[in-house]
């Protein structure tokens, strides 16, 4: 009787334990690192597809209790043994067709066929990646579901992902990527410093991250030296009735330096009472 009793409770916990995994798909928080580029069609495909020889499309919807689900922000992949074969993007069902949204997937694979795909859906609104129930068998060109009568995943998402409170800010010195709700923890650096206390601005004379001090021409630091007319440091600039650097004067021709002066007759530059002459007026004795 005890022997019956301990194989009834290992049934039951293994039961339990398959009822408590069947109720829920969610596999981790997101979004997930699905890496795709835009195809030949124009559409998000899988990043390396180049790689693999043969491929085949998937026409699909996701439902939750017999109800269609899925968004914009939404993805569908696929995966063989663990490695991604296919990414495609949610996009919105035509009206004819049913309006909501779908998943148009391109599968890749090296071989024609033989290998069986498993999916996940990420789910933008809750960010959370979940493990779809159905499986494909994979073979070169296939062509699974279309928008009539598209191939259905489902899933249960359970309680979906976990709040996980945090810095979600990117910029800030704390940010915690695994964080799924911002608690207000974030804190940042100090203006014109790295999260280290590193000054990421010029550092100037005086020792002062993005100070604005600066060395004179005498190499005093904020220092109030300066280059005078005469390209002298500290210099007086030029001499107060000189004209110029290096001490000359302006002539009567207001020329500096010239050697013009004023003669004997008030002109500048003249040659005086001429030869023979008594007076400025060409006079002469009589």
């Amino acid at each position: 009787m005890k022997t019956n009793n301990i194989i009834l409770s290992c049934v039951l916990a293994m039961f339990s334990l398959q009822i408590a995994t069947a109720q829920d798909d969610f596999a981790y928080d997101g979004p997930p690192d699905w890496p795709t580029v835009i195809g030949p069609s124009g559409s998000e495909v899988l990043a390396n597809y180049a790689d693999f020889a043969n491929s085949g499309s998937i026409t699909a919807v996701i439902h939750v209790d017999g109800a269609q689900v899925g968004g914009s922000g939404d993805y569908l992949a696929a995966f063989v043994d663990g490695e991604l074969r296919g990414v495609a993007p949610s996009a919105e069902i035509p009206p004819q067709f049913g309006n909501g949204f779908g998943f148009s997937l391109m599968v890749y694979s090296q071989v024609s066929e033989g290998e069986t795909i498993n999916f996940q859906y990420y789910d933008a609104a809750t960010d959370g990646v979940y493990a779809l129930a159905e499986t494909v068998p994979f073979s070169n060109d296939m062509i699974v579901g279309n928008l009539v009568v598209p191939q259905v995943f489902t899933y249960n998402p359970g309680d979906g992902p976990s709040d996980t409170p945090g810095c979600t800010d990117a910029s800030a010195c704390n940010y915690d990527d695994s964080a799924t709700s911002d608690d207000g923890s974030c804190s940042y650096a100090e203006e014109n410093h790295d999260c280290d206390g590193n000054c990421t601005a010029d550092v100037d004379c005086a020792g002062e991250c993005a100070g604005s001090a600066v060395e004179d021409c005498a190499g005093v630091c904020n220092g109030d030296s300066v280059v005078d007319e005469c390209g002298e440091c500290g210099g007086d600039g030029i001499d107060e009735g000189a004209c110029d650097c290096d001490g000359n004067v302006l002539d009567c021709a207001d020329e500096c330096g010239g050697t013009a002066e004023i003669d004997e007759c008030g002109e500048c530059g003249g040659d005086g009472i001429d030869e023979g002459a008594c007076d400025c007026d060409g006079n002469v004795l009589d």
